[in-house]
């Protein structure tokens, strides 16, 4: 090689090795100055700001906000009551009580043909009942979950629990047509107390078999309400009843629950067996591109904002169902629009349920609880003076319709009377009941006394708190 051309090629390995540097650090400049590069420093910041406001960092520390030690807790008798309800759900009675009665909603509509049929099943359910007696008596509910399963966490517990309270309901139907008030109602206070215990199952699926419970056992009140509503005994007994369903559902502690199963679900994705447990990528753009640790970061990022925004939103008002279903419903409107425009919304639209329907279910349960409420107070001033009260008497806080932070309507009428909430659309009308084959359309929540009435003429009028409209479901 002539020794003319060895600074011209050495020349050229700098200029070569230069520009490589130069676009090396120029496309290390733009990923710090892009998403990606910022995400990881903000990721960060985010969890530990959602860590202060009161959200998990992992699953030992949700672990530790929901421990319950062995001498409160409910869940080893409720473990060894689903034992004793699965042994008799294979025995030819429990299959044939299961045909016959259908939807757990079947038990509270149950015929008294339908009871008598399941009457020698429901005498060899004696042990069931007791464990359930014992179950309800302690204060928790911790099943111990294994929480750092993500997605992979099943909740078959949900299934056993509302199986049990189908069972009590039958055993209160049956107590009532045999004319035991007394044994009836204290079944339907175990079913109440059930149903609290549920409710601190830390799961949005665990509030909305709380609020079903729930359900099941004021259609039964309702009807002990209104055969034996002169009775000052069961008047008292009712409301102790309703009184032992607890306080107000609670979302936050289920919020907690799906912002760490969240996290854990984007880290999972990692690899193709995390992927599988939310469903296939073959058409999921969101779940293939999550396979890349730089797009998982901001994935994350994004979920972890959107649930700490709705965290803290929801610690403002905790006790207010209108607060909440405004929350939910900018929270499923902020995914679902944004989902479709900003990419970094896509895994959030996989992981965030839709939350406007829960708000609407936690909330009308508690609106039926205070209607109850609401009637056995006016049952007890007609017991007391002889006549229904001219107007609402409002000296209590369940006489606020918690859909609306409104009082409850009440009308009296020719031989009783109606209250009632005007449901999750916000609107009167006229205390129109929820048909059983419902398909749609407005409805309230009344309580009518007597049932065969005058009908009221429904106002058609929206009942707002604070001038906010009713939310609408996505």
């Amino acid at each position: 090689m002539p020794a003319s051309d060895q600074p011209r090629r050495r020349g050229k390995a700098i200029a070569l090795v230069s520009v490589v540097a130069i676009v090396v650090i120029g496309a290390w400049g733009l990923y710090r100055l892009s998403i990606f590069g910022e995400a990881p420093s903000d990721l960060r910041k985010e969890v530990l700001a959602a860590e202060k406001d009161g959200l998990p960092i992992d699953a030992n520390d949700f672990r530790r906000a929901t421990n319950a030690t062995d001498d409160q807790n409910a869940a080893p008798l409720l473990i060894s009551a689903f034992a004793e309800l699965k042994q008799f759900q294979q025995t030819p009675e429990g299959k044939a009580m299961g045909k016959l009665i259908g939807q757990s909603e079947g038990a509270a509509r149950a015929t008294d043909e339908q009871l008598e049929e399941v009457r020698p099943a429901i005498k060899h359910l004696s042990s069931l009942f007791d464990l359930l007696d014992q179950a309800v008596r302690k204060p928790r509910l911790d099943f111990h979950r294994k929480w750092e399963s993500g997605p992979g966490l099943l909740f078959s517990e949900f299934a056993d629990e509302k199986a049990c309270l189908v069972k009590l309901i039958l055993k209160a139907k049956l107590d009532l047509k045999d004319g035991n008030l007394g044994s009836a109602l204290d079944s339907l206070d175990v079913g109440a107390k059930l149903s609290s215990l549920v409710g601190q199952d830390s799961t949005i699926i665990g509030l909305l078999v709380q609020a079903s419970l729930r359900n099941l056992v004021c259609d039964v009140i309702a009807g002990v309400l209104r055969k034996h509503g002169d009775d000052a005994q069961v008047l008292a007994r009712s409301k102790t009843v309703l009184n032992d369903f607890g306080p107000r559902p609670d979302v936050r502690p289920a919020i907690r629950a799906e912002y760490l199963m969240g996290r854990i679900a984007v880290k999972m994705l990692a690899n193709a067996n995390g992927a599988q447990m939310l469903g296939s990528d073959d058409g999921n753009a969101a779940l293939k591109l999550a396979r890349f640790g730089p797009v998982r970061t901001v994935y994350e990022l994004r979920f972890i904002q959107i649930y700490h925004d709705l965290y803290k939103r929801l610690s403002q008002h905790p006790e207010s169902f209108v607060a909440m279903q405004k929350a939910f419903a900018d929270v499923d409107n902020q995914v679902g629009q944004n989902s479709h425009r900003d990419w970094t919304y896509g895994l959030a639209d996989v992981l965030a349920p839709v939350f406007v329907g829960m708000a609407s279910a936690l909330g009308e349960s508690e609106a039926r609880k205070n209607v109850l409420l609401c009637a056995i107070d006016l049952l007890d001033a007609k017991r007391k003076s002889g006549s229904f009260p001219a107007k609402g008497l409002n000296n209590a806080p369940y006489w606020t319709d918690p859909l609306t932070e409104h009082p409850m309507i009440y009308h009296p009428t020719k031989a009783g009377f109606i209250v009632y909430s005007v449901g999750k659309d916000g609107v009167d009308d006229g205390g129109k009941p929820r048909p059983r084959s419902y398909s749609g359309g407005n409805y309230d929540l009344p309580f009518k006394y007597p049932l065969a009435d005058e009908p009221v003429e429904p106002a058609r009028r929206s009942i707002t708190s604070h001038g906010r409209p009713s939310v609408p479901s996505r």
